[in-house]
């Protein structure tokens, strides 16, 4: 995944034993170590599950009495505090993706066919990014702080 730019970043499972004494110290509760491949749950096919690396390099930390795992290696870069930041914003992402849903009445589509749903995603991802962009423009001219919001797909929609 982090090849592909795609990098991760969780609070803890309280299932999992974290020992800041394993692996390469970055500094008091916070290590690098690493991760087994798990054993293949049964809803995933096999050429899935075997395209998976048997072994994958993630950060664990503590801060404020709460365990974080990420595959953001680099600790100068990717401070603690700065991760847990993010973290934080997790949850308006949500919150902002159901208000999307919801105000583009995107929460129920009524496309019968996969192809169909595609381009009303893609047609709804237009029409909320252009609003987006015009929201930001101004905010530009009032000079008031704005943090954007684009979405996007890796696949091409065909309109």
């Amino acid at each position: 995944m982090c090849k592909k730019g795609a990098y991760g970043l969780f609070q803890a499972q309280g299932q999992r034993n974290y020992d800041f004494r394993t692996g390469s110290s970055l500094g008091k509760k916070d290590h690098i170590v690493k991760w087994l491949k798990p054993v293949k749950p049964s809803w995933m096919d096999i050429e899935t599950y075997e395209s998976y690396l048997d072994l994958i390099d993630v950060r664990e930390f503590k801060i404020n009495g709460r365990i974080y795992v990420t595959t953001l290696l680099n600790d100068r870069k990717y401070t603690r505090q700065g991760l847990v930041a993010l973290y934080g914003l997790r949850w308006q992402v949500e919150v902002n993706l159901k208000s999307i849903k919801l105000i583009m009445k995107m929460d129920i589509l009524s496309c019968k066919s996969p192809a169909m749903v595609k381009k009303d995603i893609g047609i709804h991802f237009l029409a909320y990014n252009l609003i987006r962009i015009m929201i930001a423009e101004a905010c530009l001219v009032a000079n008031f702080y704005y943090i954007p919001m684009i979405l996007a797909s890796k696949e091409p929609y065909n309109c």
